[in-house]
């Protein structure tokens, strides 16, 4: 009994910094991105990260960050383009780690994720899946979430987010003036000023 109430302090020494090593979250606050968005719809996501702001070590063990980019809109748009990218110059051992990019309605709904990852031994990119159907009017957010691989030094993504006002296609303006020429067409076939006649 002795020995173990003297192994005691040890184990408990050894123990604590394991204790205090916790996944810290490094996150941002959100950004409102609609005024550039209104005024040339193109919306330029860009952050440094300083772990040395948060007291966190480096390491997908030590920390995350999950950035929002929030807007609304007021019309229907298309997505021209959305990619997110680290800076170059960095290996596998330092720099920014991407882990998604995603695209929500306000509500919390998914729209689009990423299409996946292209990189290369210096430089990571990530590009929202194609869409399918334009943006309506209403809120939105963009959502990037990754690391730091290194406390060394701050690093940096950055990345473009623009939108186009969406036009319909072509089979959907056939599909109108179809319905407006057979509406005039019913109506000239049926003289005016007549009604029905009742029979008795």
């Amino acid at each position: 009994m002795h020995k173990l109430l003297q192994a005691l302090p040890l184990a408990l020494a050894c123990c604590l910094p394991l204790a205090h090593a916790s996944l810290i979250n490094v996150s941002r606050a959100p950004v409102d991105i609609t005024a550039p968005l209104n005024s040339t719809t193109t919306a330029t996501l860009m952050r440094t990260v300083k772990l040395g702001d948060f007291g966190a070590a480096a390491g997908v063990a030590n920390n995350y960050f999950i950035d929002r980019y929030t807007f609304t809109l007021n019309g229907f748009y298309d997505i021209d383009s959305a990619d997110i990218h680290t800076q170059s110059g960095i290996n596998a051992a330092t720099g920014l780690k991407l882990t998604d990019f995603k695209l929500f309605t306000s509500a919390g709904t998914l729209l689009l994720g990423s299409e996946g990852s292209m990189s290369t031994s210096s430089y990571q990119e990530l590009d929202l899946l194609p869409q399918v159907t334009p943006l309506g009017p209403g809120n939105y957010y963009l959502e990037l979430s990754g690391y730091a691989r290194s406390a060394a030094s701050n690093y940096t993504y950055s990345g473009n987010f623009t939108l186009n006002e969406a036009v319909p296609e072509p089979a959907s303006i056939v599909i109108m003036l179809t319905g407006l020429g057979l509406l005039g067409l019913s109506r000239r076939r049926k003289p005016l000023g007549t009604s029905p006649r009742a029979t008795l």
